[in-house]
């Protein structure tokens, strides 16, 4: 595979599964989930169920606690694969799609499954890669995957156009075939893990380890301003493509292939950047180009929302990793890190939850450019308030 060279020895059976199924993944994220708000939008669905749509992912991290503990207690393989099976099988169901509702059912239960796994992927991800070369080669999984998804994201659009309005009910599930493929090669990654014969860490011990912790709850409160911000755009973006640049789904291709480029740079870029610098410094650029989109689209041409794309899709990567980077660097055991991720994706669900709608509320109280501007200001003051609480953010080793 791809960078297969540039990896550890011991990390390379790992590394050629993972980057494997990322490919395969690729092109069902670049084939189904690039078009899936769009598709909605033209076929009739309402500001509120844009806003469904967009906060769906975060319904199943309000109950992250439980997940957590779940995938603490059992096989984190088999917690990661079943839930992700059943999630990405929905999409064989879009041929019976004529209406909006139906497709944002799929939606919703897609997102609510797929969020069970987080803490899982933590953990796994901690096991197989070292942690001095963690952030540099889950950067080089993802630039695979999003090689892929840039031409799945030129050939979906170009095939939907081609084909007619109702062409997503043949292309949808070809990308759901795939989805299932990459997550077969992914389960051959081997782990060393056995049926624990007890509850390694009882609910009420995981909790007290949850709540206690100050540095991750305030690190996840900064990431929580910046990250409301930016979902205030979900529902926003689409129905400012849709309804004011009225763009094809050709353009919608064209974008997501232009974010694609900007993740495999941005990948490329920052996970040598993180493990060479650390977490924090990488963290603050992305809250500072984040803040650019709601800005460009502001601008309401199709340059600036091209660009807008590849702003934000530059920044969720550095995001990403530095996120990850920091919660291992203060983990002492992959128990820790799922019960981190487990904090930061309960924010996640709670700021997920409730911004798409909020979005909606701006947007018919005080328009679209009024809603644009409110949250790039919002992403800023997460920006200035990691600035000013730099010192105490400074990852450390915590003992759970």
């Amino acid at each position: 595979m791809l960078f297969e060279r540039q990896i550890s020895i011991q990390s390379r059976v790992a590394y050629r599964y993972d980057s494997l199924a990322g490919l395969i993944f690729g092109f069902f994220s670049g084939m189904v989930l690039s078009f899936v708000p769009v598709v909605a939008r033209r076929l009739g669905a309402s500001a509120g169920q844009m806003a469904l749509i967009s906060s769906s992912f975060a319904f199943g991290l309000l109950l992250m606690f439980l997940w957590t503990y779940l995938s603490i207690l059992g096989r984190k393989m088999q917690f990661f694969y079943w839930p992700n099976m059943v999630a990405r099988s929905l999409f064989f169901l879009t041929p019976l799609v004529y209406k909006p509702g139906l497709l944002v059912t799929i939606v919703i239960l897609y997102n609510l499954l797929g969020s069970m796994v987080g803490t899982a992927y933590g953990a796994i991800m901690k096991e197989i890669y070292p942690e001095d070369e963690r952030a540099r080669t889950m950067g080089y999984s993802r630039v695979v995957t999003n090689l892929a998804a840039l031409v799945a994201a030129f050939l979906g659009g170009w095939l939907m156009d081609m084909w007619g309005p109702y062409s997503f009910k043949i292309v949808f599930p070809i990308g759901a075939a795939l989805g299932l493929i990459s997550l077969n090669t992914f389960k051959r990654i081997p782990l060393k893990e056995e049926v624990k014969d007890r509850q390694p860490l009882p609910m009420r011990a995981m909790l007290k380890n949850w709540f206690s912790d100050k540095g991750i709850w305030k690190m996840g409160g900064i990431i929580s301003v910046a990250g409301f911000g930016n979902l205030l755009l979900g529902p926003l973006a689409p129905i400012f493509l849709v309804d004011k640049l009225k763009v094809s789904l050709s353009f919608v291709g064209i974008m997501s292939a232009a974010s694609s480029v900007a993740i495999i740079v941005s990948y490329y870029f920052w996970g040598k950047f993180i493990d060479r610098k650390g977490p924090m410094l990488c963290l603050r650029a992305s809250f500072l180009l984040i803040s650019l989109p709601p800005l460009l689209y502001l601008v309401g041409e199709k340059w600036s929302v091209l660009l807008a794309a590849v702003f934000s899709s530059f920044a969720a990567a550095g995001w990403d990793l530095s996120w990850f980077k920091y919660v291992c660097m203060r983990a002492d055991s992959s128990e820790k890190v799922q019960i981190d991720t487990g904090i930061y994706n309960n924010l996640m669900g709670i700021r997920g939850v409730i911004a798409p709608f909020v979005a909606v509320w701006l947007m018919k109280s005080l328009g679209l450019n009024t809603a644009f501007f409110i949250a790039f200001l919002i992403v800023i003051s997460g920006f200035a308030l990691s600035w000013v609480f730099e010192k105490s953010l400074i990852p450390q080793r915590v003992i759970s």
